[in-house]
Order: structure tokens, then C-alpha cells, then sequence
């Protein structure tokens, strides 16, 4: 027998993450935009109590990391205000109108400056980048205002469902038929979000009213540069055309600070929800084939 679909209340659905999940979880999820400025506390406070829907997602989120870099320091500028105050408002009025609240977090929460992985149970330590510092102190904002709560941290999202705005994929095999794609880190470490498991993950954690933090990222941390050779590859571009560069280069010429090893951990992920974070090879390899067919299967 077909579930029926949920009704959920979000923030920012006409963003790169918000519009994918939209479209990678219908007949699982019903999306009611819930349209409000998070950064105005008494609208927050008055849309969540009007909506129907027993769950928010809140994918809102400003993400323009050199952007955020430049109001460093600034409380009043956009980035604090949305990622910091707007969490503030929502956590503060799930937690009066009793929703249950999902929040879209990042990896850059963490200051990246050690090897290893970083496990669910870690707290953000970001303090340097100011869009992670940031979105670092909504994690914080959400736990201490919302008990029962889910965090759920992304990495350079890609993904072969439609939506608005590129996304890496799209980008970087963009750039390769321009001949202007930058050379690419390899002394950089990530673990990017394949956008239809974490559609999968967060009809788990909205269907189960799931509570906790969670890691929605592939199962391979790999630098930028092997992840560019891997998209090359998977779409029979030349591979050759990848060029290589390094984060030390970058910062001795002034560049703004990156963190340098964003390692996630999945594996309490995918145990605790019963869901399968793919790697980064089968993901490309699904969206390779949802290109050539035309139809873009949405994981359930």
C-alpha cells in the first residue's frame, strides 16, 4: 500500500537544496511553503503557530561563503542575521507551537584543521570562517531552544534532480567544455551530499519525528580535485583537462581562509535510519544514467 505523503512546513524551497528535495521526495512529502523572514522574530513565531504542518524544515540559509566572509565580525550583517537569528526565531517557536523541527546544516561547522573525521556527536569548533562560525551558533541556537530537534549537516550538494540554480556537477562539467574550470585542490578534503539521499534521509527523519544530529554526505572523503576527475570520468569528459592546485597557494596569494580537512563521518547516520549513503562513484554513476534517460528516479 502507497504511504500517504506528509505535510511539512519549510523555509527557503526555491533554494539549490530546498527545490532538489522538493522535487526528490513528491508523494512522500507534502511542502508547505511556509513564507516568512526568519530574521523578523514575531512573524516566525506567528507562521509557525498558523501552519498545519507538525514538521518545519528550515533549508533557509545565507551560503555565499565569500560574502559572509567579507561581514566578518558584523551581528547586523545578512549572513549572522539569517543563519544565527533566523534559527534563533524558528527553533524558538517550534519549540512554543510544538513542531518538530529539522534544521539544514553544514560541514563547515567545523574548523577543519585536524586529520580524522568528524562523528555526528561533534559540536561545531569553526571560529575563522564566518559563514561556519555562523551556521556553527545556530546549531547551538537550535539545541539549547528546541529540545527534540534534528540537525542534519550537508557538503557541496549535487544532484540529478531538477531545481534552481547549479549545482557542482552541472558546474564543473559546465566549466570543462568551457575550458574554464580553476585548477582544483588537492590538499583539501570533503565529503559531498548526494541530494537524493538526503531527500531519502529526511523522509526518515520527518516520517520517525527523529530527533539528534546526522551526517547526510557520501561514504568517500576525497579532495576537490579527485572529486572533478571522478565527474570528468563519469560523464566521458577528458579527465586531462582537470588541472590541479593547492589550498597553500591560494591562501599565500590572500585568499580567504578554507577549511582544510572536512572529513564526515555517516556510518551512526545510516545505521540509526536505516537509510544507504551511496558513495561518490554510485552517485555519479545514477545520475549519469538519469541524464541519458531523462527521468530521474527518486530514492525512497
Amino acid at each position: 500500500m502507497k504511504r500517504s505523503s506528509v505535510p511539512v512546513a519549510a523555509t527557503g524551497l526555491g533554494g539549490l537544496v530546498g527545490s532538489r528535495v522538493r522535487a526528490g521526495t513528491a508523494g512522500e512529502v507534502d511542502w508547505l511553503p511556509l513564507q516568512v523572514d526568519i530574521r523578523e522574530p514575531d512573524a516566525t513565531l506567528t507562521r509557525v503557530a498558523a501552519t498545519p504542518a507538525d514538521v518545519v524544515v528550515n533549508f533557509a540559509a545565507f551560503t555565499d561563503v565569500s560574502a559572509a566572509y567579507a561581514q566578518r565580525g558584523r551581528e547586523d550583517g545578512p549572513c549572522f542575521r539569517t543563519n544565527v537569528l533566523g534559527a534563533r526565531h524558528l527553533a524558538r517557536a517550534c519549540a512554543r507551537a510544538g513542531k518538530h523541527l529539522v534544521h539544514i546544516s553544514t560541514d563547515y561547522v567545523f574548523a577543519g584543521d585536524r586529520a580524522g573525521v568528524y562523528t555526528e556527536d561533534e559540536p561545531g569548533d569553526a571560529t575563522e570562517d564566518w559563514y561556519g562560525f555562523t551556521k556553527r551558533l545556530a546549531e547551538d541556537e537550535i539545541r539549547a531552544r528546541c529540545d527534540g530537534a534534528a540537525i542534519v549537516r550537508i557538503a557541496a550538494p549535487f544532484s540529478a534532480l531538477p531545481g534552481v540554480k547549479e549545482e557542482v556537477v552541472g558546474a564543473v562539467l559546465r566549466q570543462l567544455g568551457e575550458r574554464t574550470l580553476p585548477p582544483m585542490f588537492v590538499d583539501r578534503v570533503f565529503t559531498p551530499t548526494c541530494i537524493e539521499d538526503l531527500a531519502a534521509l529526511l523522509v526518515a527523519v520527518i516520517r520517525g519525528r527523529v530527533a539528534g544530529t546526522f551526517h547526510a554526505v557520501t561514504t568517500q572523503p576525497l579532495s576537490p580535485y579527485d572529486f572533478a576527475v571522478l565527474i570528468a570520468d563519469a560523464y566521458g569528459r577528458d579527465a586531462g583537462r582537470v588541472r590541479r592546485g593547492e589550498l597553500a597557494d591560494y591562501l599565500s596569494r590572500g585568499g580567504r581562509p578554507y577549511p582544510r580537512r572536512l572529513a564526515l563521518a555517516n556510518a551512526a547516520t545510516g545505521d540509526r535510519l536505516g537509510v544507504s549513503l551511496r558513495d561518490v562513484p554510485t552517485c555519479l554513476a545514477a545520475m549519469r544514467a538519469t541524464a541519458m534517460t531523462g527521468t530521474a528516479a527518486c530514492r525512497g
